[in-house]
């Protein structure tokens, strides 16, 4: 991978208004990037960041690795607070159309 370590190289490459590369990049970064809140520039960034650097590229795989379990974890409520919500439903529904 040909990697752009000339700042101005890097952004003309990308068409875009000159400024310096983003060197350090933080954990909110990579939650950014995990959660698709980051642009195409700060993308490139961050990936050009991970070719450079194991560690952060290893904190980034674990941030996903911990997304995917939290995303396959599924609770179902008892049904005491179902009923408890049925209840409070039905109950604030008479008093609408009264």
């Amino acid at each position: 991978m040909n990697l752009p370590f000339n700042n101005r190289t890097y952004f003309k490459t990308l068409n875009m208004q000159l400024s310096p590369m983003k060197l350090k990049f933080t954990r909110a970064d990579l939650l950014k990037k995990l959660y698709d809140e980051t642009g195409v520039t700060e993308n490139q960034a961050i990936n050009d960041a991970f070719a450079l650097n194991y560690n952060l590229r290893e904190e980034y795989h674990t941030f996903e690795d911990v997304k995917a379990a939290l995303d396959a974890v599924r609770y179902l409520p008892s049904q005491v607070c179902i009923k408890a919500i049925l209840d409070y439903s039905s109950s604030t529904q008479l008093e609408a159309t009264v």
